[in-house]
């Protein structure tokens, strides 16, 4: 059994419950040894936690109610609703910024990442 099957099987059974419950959207470092869990905020809150508690050990981080620690992309309704069919994601991300969120900002664009120079406030 992989370490991540051992973790999650852990976390299934006995915390995803209540942590659910209580600390939804919340980060929690499992050392897969142990079985000491460290709930954060932050990813880099609960890791660093179990870091300092376990220094040998490399912990694994779930997020509380969620299939990944992290997510990459949309796929929201709104976005299906609002992205154009021609569109790239990244078109559409900047597109959306450029119209409505923040439109006094000035951008650029590399060919994997918008980055935002300069923005003043209103």
């Amino acid at each position: 059994m992989s370490i991540a099957s051992i973790v999650k099987t852990f976390y299934d059974s006995e915390l995803k419950h209540q942590l659910e419950n209580s600390k939804y959207g919340h980060f929690v470092a499992i050392d897969p040894n142990s079985k000491d869990y460290f709930v954060s905020d932050s990813f880099l809150g609960a890791a660093l936690a179990a870091k300092a508690a376990h220094p040998d050990q490399k912990p694994f981080v779930i997020r509380v109610g969620h299939d990944a620690a992290f997510h990459i992309g949309s796929t929201s309704r709104l976005t299906d609703t609002l992205m154009r069919s021609e569109e790239h994601w990244w078109q559409f991300t900047l597109r959306i910024f450029k119209e409505h969120i923040i439109p006094k900002c000035l951008f650029g664009l590399t060919q994997h990442l918008m980055v935002i120079w300069f923005c003043p406030g209103k």
